[in-house]
């Protein structure tokens, strides 16, 4: 049977604290019955902070746990006092109150008490300790959509992911930025349990890494993606076709750092990447791209720049390169500007490029096997 912190006060200094509830709070009427409901509510939430004397969530270093902290409330916070006692945060003495007969009724205070340990697990999940999906990638998320989307169209996107109304709305009276909305969103969302709730933070994260989100630039999208997968990559996670799928660790994407064409007569017959020669890719007779690729990285002549040429080896996931999924966009080839100002194709210096013989591939083959 699952024991409250609170079951320790009965007989304490604090035993008027132990007292059961008197009823069940508005709030919890009208759905707030867990606190991942309460994090879905961002006016019920801070306001809950509020009362809590935790408007700084940093504060939760000075909370230590099995120890109890008592603090005044009001009367006119009575209803959120209550729902924070029936979600089990706090206790509070409602017969006390009752007895303050020098104070109107409505304004008179209401003490309560909470333990460490309970605020700072409560802190946590508020805050996104076991978030799915990392705070770091959520933040990147978040000022991306925010550099692209301002005013009513921020809130216009969100509403098109299915984002509730509570989690949108606060009566603060100093409004929060679209970063801070955004953010709570995304955290809330890859905090909580339901279902539901994951596949609207998904919705998010995938409308926004496609073109229309970008005014129909594919480059712009491509590049936001490339970067954004190698975050949810830390979480077993990548977007593929503007999906997210989960990977498995083994199945991770690895990242291009070195392509390898073999060639006979000076012309490209097959490819590998990373020096993985079980794998290896024969040239078709129609891959004029491919043979651009090789024009590049053989390096004795100036390739014009052509950027449905960039698009496809920087940002087509289909391009053969990638290996159907086993190597996730990189940045494989930039323009440049030579004397004569012509724009031209450069290898990303943090690609490796070279040419090998089909004798050295076989021989590289071999040692490999043998190894």
């Amino acid at each position: 049977m699952h024991r409250s912190p609170f079951d320790r006060l009965k007989g304490t200094e604090l035993d008027r604290f132990s007292k059961p509830s008197p009823r069940e709070s508005l709030y919890c009427r009208d759905g707030i019955r867990t606190v991942d409901d309460l994090m879905k509510d961002l006016d019920a939430k801070n306001k809950a902070l509020r009362i809590l004397g935790l408007h700084d969530p940093f504060q939760e270093d000075n909370l230590k746990d099995n120890h109890f902290y008592t603090y005044p409330g009001y009367e006119r916070d009575d209803e959120l006092i209550l729902l924070l006692e029936n979600l089990g945060l706090i206790k509070a003495d409602w017969e006390t109150m009752e007895k303050q007969t020098h104070r109107e009724v409505g304004n008179r205070t209401i003490d309560f008490v909470y333990e460490g340990k309970t605020i700072k697990d409560f802190l946590d999940k508020i805050n996104g300790k076991n978030s799915i999906i990392k705070k770091q990638t959520l933040e990147f998320v978040a000022n991306k959509v925010c550099s692209l989307k301002k005013g009513e169209p921020f809130y216009t996107f969100l509403r098109d992911c299915d984002v509730p109304t509570a989690l949108l709305i606060s009566s603060s009276k100093n409004k929060a930025n679209e970063y801070y909305i955004l953010y709570n969103v995304l955290i809330t969302l890859a905090s909580v349990k339901n279902k539901d709730d994951r596949k609207k933070l998904f919705k998010i994260i995938e409308d926004s890494s496609h073109p229309l989100f970008f005014q129909g630039d594919s480059k712009k999208a491509g590049e936001y993606t490339m970067e954004l997968n190698n975050m949810l990559s830390f979480d077993d996670l990548a977007i593929q076709e503007y999906k997210i799928i989960r990977i498995k660790k083994k199945n991770r994407a690895g990242t291009i750092s070195k392509i390898t064409f073999v060639a006979k007569a000076d012309k490209p017959i097959c490819y590998f990447v990373n020096d993985d020669v079980a794998n290896i890719k024969n040239i078709r007779k129609n891959s004029e791209r491919m043979r651009i690729l090789f024009r590049i990285i053989k390096d004795e002549e100036d390739v014009a720049f052509n950027k449905s040429i960039e698009d496809y080896f920087n940002y087509n996931r289909k391009c053969p390169l990638y290996f159907k999924g086993k190597y996730a966009l990189t940045n494989i080839i930039n323009r440049n500007r030579n004397f004569n100002e012509n724009d031209y194709f450069r290898l990303n210096m943090n690609i490796r490029g070279s040419i090998i013989s089909e004798t050295a591939f076989k021989r590289l083959q071999g040692s490999k096997l043998k190894s």
